[in-house]
């Protein structure tokens, strides 16, 4: 169908790398490590109760991860090709506000989607529903500033390398204000860079 565009939904939600990280007894110091992690982050934005917050976070994820898929399950190509109907998902996947969310990502009511982990959609979206606001509201502010972190000051930045390079991935030093902002700007703007530059050299 080379004239129809389809959205692609596919579980998620998970701030450690893989649902592994949450369940398995060989990776509680990451665990650990993670929830202190984002009691920090949400101390820095001023989040009332931080640690009570981070604990909460990750009991959440913890309940996502559960349900989630194995990256072995999620390799087998023909169980993630479920295409559905917007309406068919919100009927499949109850408790979660599938029309608000297509609203706010800009799909219209008769948006093709493809369902991907199609068995988990059921368990996350009742995880979401059981889960009371103020959890979920600490989950975004925290999820919103830890992608930001890049892009802040240098407090951020500097917790965020600490954890998301050092903890997880064993890196002692963050590269130079100068080297991160080139490589920003090339990943971002790659294209029209090289254009600039081939016209001011070639």
């Amino acid at each position: 169908h080379p004239n129809l565009n389809s959205a692609y939904l596919g579980q998620g939600g998970l701030g450690l790398p893989d649902r592994d990280y949450y369940l398995e007894a060989s990776f509680a110091d990451k665990k650990t490590a993670y929830q202190a992690y984002v009691a920090q982050m949400l101390g820095k934005i001023g989040w009332t109760n931080p640690e009570k917050a981070a604990a909460d976070i990750v009991a959440f994820e913890t309940r996502i991860a559960e349900k989630s898929w194995t990256r072995a399950q999620a390799r087998e190509i023909d169980k993630v090709y479920n295409p559905m109907t917007l309406a068919e998902v919100a009927a499949y996947a109850p408790g979660f506000d599938w029309s608000a969310w297509a609203t706010a990502a800009g799909l219209p009511a008769s948006a093709h989607t493809v369902v991907g982990e199609k068995t988990a959609f059921p368990e996350l979206a009742r995880i979401f529903a059981e889960t009371d606001l103020e959890t979920l509201k600490a989950y975004e502010a925290f999820h919103v500033v830890d992608q930001s972190a890049s892009v802040l000051s240098s407090d951020f930045v500097d917790a965020r390398f600490a954890f998301r390079s050092g903890v997880m991935n064993g890196v002692t030093q963050n590269r130079p204000r100068w080297n991160r902002a080139v490589r920003t700007v090339d990943g971002s703007l790659g294209e029209a860079l090289g254009k600039e530059y081939v016209r001011l050299h070639f």
